[in-house]
């Protein structure tokens, strides 16, 4: 009997964790991209509703709202532009979105265009742990928890005894 009482709070810790019943997909742009290019676009969904959309590596005028945004790939920073690596210019570095779902169904459907190209995708074929490839590599789809940051939550100062 003592064991099964102990079981209890992780069983309950193991429910919160699940009250949210959406799920993310994290998009991300420009891949192996060697010029800057803009990724400017939008999701429509079947099966479930488009939550949010939220930024993966922004910068500058990188911006979402709604179910579009507006993402234009960077030069990656490096100290003393670089000049210790002797680069005749930075890389491109990779930059995306996180569209959150409302729900995790696998038959939800995702298509996603942008200036670049179109592509669809379903939530069966990216679980968890799995990549999905488009437009030649350029663009690299994943799962990511329904968890969500909320910047206007302010961490309470602790206590000092």
């Amino acid at each position: 009997m003592r064991k099964r009482c102990c079981c209890l709070p992780l069983f309950a810790v193991a429910l919160l964790g699940q009250e949210s019943p959406g799920t993310g997909v994290r998009i991300i742009f420009g891949l192996g991209d060697t010029e800057p290019s803009s990724w400017n676009g939008s999701v429509t969904t079947q099966g479930a509703q488009v939550t949010a959309i939220d930024p993966w590596r922004f910068e500058g005028a990188d911006a979402a709202a709604g179910n579009r945004w507006q993402v234009q790939l960077h030069n990656i920073r490096l100290f003393g532009n670089g000049g210790q690596f002797n680069l005749p210019r930075a890389p491109m570095v990779a930059n995306g979105v996180i569209v959150r779902l409302s729900n995790a169904n696998p038959d939800v459907a995702v298509h996603i265009e942008t200036q670049q190209g179109n592509f669809d995708l379903r939530l069966a074929d990216i679980p968890y742990g799995k990549a999905q490839y488009a437009l030649n590599g350029r663009v690299m789809s994943d799962r990511i928890p329904p968890a969500r940051f909320e910047p206007s939550r302010k961490p309470k100062p602790s206590r000092r005894s």
